[in-house]
């Protein structure tokens, strides 16, 4: 018998609905984590997109708090939401949505159809284009203070929880903290040895990790970049080579929040990510700094009296100009390899 015409409008519509939210699912894949680990997995639920830890992906010695997992998650939540709003989806996001077990979903986008808000969708769709085109750029930047044009382009460094920092003292009171943070993380043997396993030579066909031209390492010395980094005195050169990238920036962005939570971690990835992404818009270079705040609790108490707040430092990021030029993009796994 055949099914009444509603009916079948309804199961195109549904199907419809479930190609749109698995076309974001690339967008969310684009976003940015520590080491490029890509701790993600993603399930299509009906009008709902599940996003899960891949736990094989957790780098348990530079992140046994899980900090950096949740911000690279809640960055994944963002890009899913604008990439949504491309697509003419209104997005719904709650976090933890079935409790925080290891195998229950950290983040729930729900989606419906009939996005129209015409204020906001040229914001979406610039945002949506910079998502394949935001890069890390470790270069030193020129150090000049952003113009108010500049600035009206970054709604999110507003946000209540972005300290936004364009005071010199501070930006080099922070680059110091970042240096001896460094200093700290790259001269641990264990530290190094899990960094290692995720560095990759030029020609690197593996779909995820830091290739060598990303951190800007000749071809020829990437084949050797693993050994280095697990054997050289990296430290020396790295500290303060951080220094002199902070004490670069225009500004910097301290992303913080009230406590250390996985919720928390995850709005501060989404913070993180919007912020970074508008930057992107405008044509600014942007690069996270972590090392004040995964050095250990003394440094990161440190950076919280020096940006005088009661909340707590989750993430760093300098933002100016940069004269590098365009920068090839890191390597990405499939939608395949991301399904849960």
């Amino acid at each position: 018998m055949a099914q009444p015409s509603n009916q079948n409008r309804s199961i195109k519509a549904v199907k419809s609905l479930n190609r749109r939210i698995t076309r974001i699912i690339p967008s969310a894949i684009m976003a940015p984590s520590a080491h490029n680990t890509q701790p993600w997995k993603f399930r299509v639920n009906g009008d709902k997109l599940d996003i899960f830890v891949d736990w094989d992906r957790h780098l348990h010695i530079s992140d046994p708090d899980h900090r950096q997992l949740y911000v690279s998650l809640g960055c994944a939540v963002t890009n899913a939401a604008i990439a949504a709003r491309h697509w003419d989806m209104a997005a719904r996001i709650t976090y933890f949505p079935q409790g925080e077990g290891e195998d229950q979903p950290v983040a729930r986008v729900i989606l419906r159809d009939g996005y129209t808000d015409p204020n906001t969708k040229t914001v979406a769709n610039e945002l949506f284009a910079a998502i394949a085109e935001r890069r890390t750029d470790r270069s030193l930047y020129d150090a000049h203070p952003l113009t108010a044009a500049e600035k009206a382009q970054l709604p999110a460094a507003q946000h209540p929880q972005v300290i936004f920092i364009e005071d010199r003292d501070i930006i080099n009171h922070i680059a110091r903290l970042s240096e001896l943070g460094t200093e700290h993380t790259l001269s641990r043997k264990d530290f190094k040895q899990e960094l290692s396993h995720w560095v990759r030579n030029n020609w690197t066909r593996q779909p995820d990790g830091m290739p060598g031209y990303a951190m800007g390492m000749p071809a020829p010395v990437s084949l050797l970049s693993r050994l280095m980094v697990r054997m050289a005195p990296i430290h020396k050169q790295e500290a303060p080579k951080t220094r002199l990238q902070i004490e670069s920036a225009s500004a910097l962005a301290v992303i913080t929040s009230t406590g250390d939570t996985p919720a928390q971690w995850l709005e501060a990835g989404r913070v993180l990510e919007q912020l970074w992404l508008e930057a992107a818009v405008a044509g600014l270079a942007v690069m996270p700094q972590v090392a004040a705040i995964e050095a250990g609790e003394d440094v990161r108490r440190q950076l919280q009296r020096a940006i005088n707040s009661d909340q707590l430092p989750q993430s760093i990021i300098r933002i100016g100009r940069s004269s590098a030029g365009a920068l090839r993009s890191t390597p990405r796994r499939t939608l395949e390899d991301c399904i849960k």
